[in-house]
């Protein structure tokens, strides 16, 4: 277990950007998102060519720009659908017919995606399990703050429940702290430990601190 006073060097990077560099469900949005955008602004160009032909020489839509239009149409609903049915399986809302725009699907996609992060943490420090028989007050304080925490995240409108996921993903907030100092006590450096330190403290007492010190406390894999 590390103690104070003993130096590592090793800087940790930003919660929100380590779940995100592993977000493969925003990766395959993000990819679709873009084909379909090369998509969009292909059949913008297509339309004025057919525009202009059909004020200058009567010539009217060629099947070739009838075609692209129903592939877009196709393409569109199909990313629209696959991204409701995400919001189904990771919020347990219903699906609802929509005729969101692309940046509109694109903001809604990666809110939920922020949220899904959040409750992500929320279960990481709900799978750190106490070592003993006897729980201290402390950290079921802890864990009462995780449950309450998740059922406020989960009844909010959509765009509180981003704000609040965003403060529950901080790298300063307790939990960060509190998960970070059981995984990675003995690569942090002097500073950061002090200052991961000073958050457990200032939120759950020197107690819960004491515990991490001595090993009380185990993240399961």
């Amino acid at each position: 277990m590390h103690q104070l006073g003993l130096k590592a060097e090793f800087h940790q990077p930003k919660i929100c950007e380590t779940v995100f560099m592993n977000n493969n469900r925003l990766d395959q949005f993000r990819t679709r998102f873009r084909q379909l955008r090369e998509s969009s602004v292909s059949l913008a160009n297509s339309m004025r060519e057919s525009s202009r032909a059909l004020a200058e020489f009567g010539k009217p839509s060629s099947p070739l720009l009838i075609a692209q239009m129903r592939q877009f149409h196709n393409e569109y609903r199909n990313l629209r659908d696959w991204s409701d049915g995400e919001r189904h399986a990771k919020d347990g809302l219903p699906t609802t017919s929509s005729s969101k725009s692309l940046s509109e699907l694109e903001r809604e996609f990666e809110s939920r995606e922020i949220i899904g992060a959040a409750l992500a943490k929320l279960d990481r420090i709900e799978s750190i399990r106490w070592k003993t028989e006897d729980v201290p007050q402390c950290w079921q304080r802890c864990l009462g703050d995780c449950q309450s925490l998740r059922q406020d995240l989960l009844k909010r409108l959509l765009t509180e429940r981003v704000s609040r996921a965003e403060e529950i993903l901080r790298e300063d907030h307790p939990f960060s702290a509190i998960a970070e100092l059981v995984s990675e006590d003995q690569m942090l450096s002097d500073e950061r430990w002090e200052h991961l330190n000073d958050i457990v403290v200032r939120s759950y007492g020197r107690d819960l601190l004491t515990a991490i010190v001595r090993g009380r406390l185990a993240l399961q894999a």
